[in-house]
């Protein structure tokens, strides 16, 4: 199969292997892309298998570094990385202990890879994703999560320029896209970011032309605004379910 007949597609496989099977070394530009939360409540065991492949968070973070290190061999040079992620509660039964500290992990992971830590963004949204933290300290202090951090990666190299310098803040407010009719389904289970922050992260770290890869593309959402904005998307998703969201790719 030639390169570019894994344009604006969505593919059935699982990170990293299949990037380490099917994507030439410097041919990305831009990777965006929101891994799976660690999460006890959704990554159970179905039939003894782990759903993703993980049976504690050390082999979560293990997994995430796998892929991020397979993805710096497929990058331009210069070429970013751009992970959507937040902190997930750590339970026991329905009690909130603490935080699994999946930034700062994914980040520490990333730079011993060999990335460089260029820079992160705030992500507020006007909905949280997950129930309050309730410290016993006085005052009782409940705090809603209604933020996500995305982190810029780049890799050591000089990048194609394609547009005069621009200064953005470091606090981005959208709403999730959790209420479309067309992706509800999908929202039950994932969080997703909006199009108008897909096209933003686009805009600042990609030019026409350039490929654009989501290694966890869920509902292809990344795939389908890079081919709008004049990128070739290719995503990868271990979850054939949503193959009915990809419709309109290709």
């Amino acid at each position: 199969m030639a390169f570019t007949d894994l344009f604006n597609k969505v593919h059935v496989g699982e990170s990293p292997q299949w990037i380490h099977d099917n994507i030439p070394e410097t041919t990305i530009s831009l990777t965006l892309t929101s891994p799976p939360v660690y999460d006890d409540n959704l990554y159970v065991e179905r039939d003894g298998t782990p759903e993703f492949g993980w049976r504690n968070y050390d082999e979560y973070i293990d997994h995430i570094e796998g892929v991020m290190a397979e993805i710096l061999r497929v990058t331009t040079p210069g070429g970013i990385l751009a992970i959507d992620t937040s902190s997930a509660p750590r339970e026991e039964g329905n009690v909130a202990l603490d935080l699994f500290t999946i930034p700062a992990d994914i980040t520490k992971r990333c730079v011993r890879t060999g990335w460089y830590f260029h820079s992160e963004v705030i992500w507020e949204k006007d909905k949280y994703l997950y129930k309050g933290r309730h410290l016993l300290d006085i005052p009782q202090t409940f705090v809603r999560q209604k933020h996500d951090q995305l982190l810029i990666f780049r890799k050591e190299g000089e990048a194609e320029i394609c547009g005069g310098s621009v200064e953005v803040p470091s606090v981005w407010r959208f709403p999730r896209d959790s209420d479309r009719k067309d992706i509800r389904s999908y929202t039950r289970v994932y969080s997703t970011f909006p199009d108008e922050m897909v096209r933003r992260v686009l805009q600042l770290w990609s030019c026409p032309g350039d490929v654009v890869l989501d290694p966890y593309a869920g509902s292809g959402q990344v795939v389908r605004v890079a081919k709008e904005m004049g990128r070739y998307g290719i995503g990868v998703e271990y979850h054939e379910k949503w193959r009915g969201m990809w419709k309109d790719l290709a």
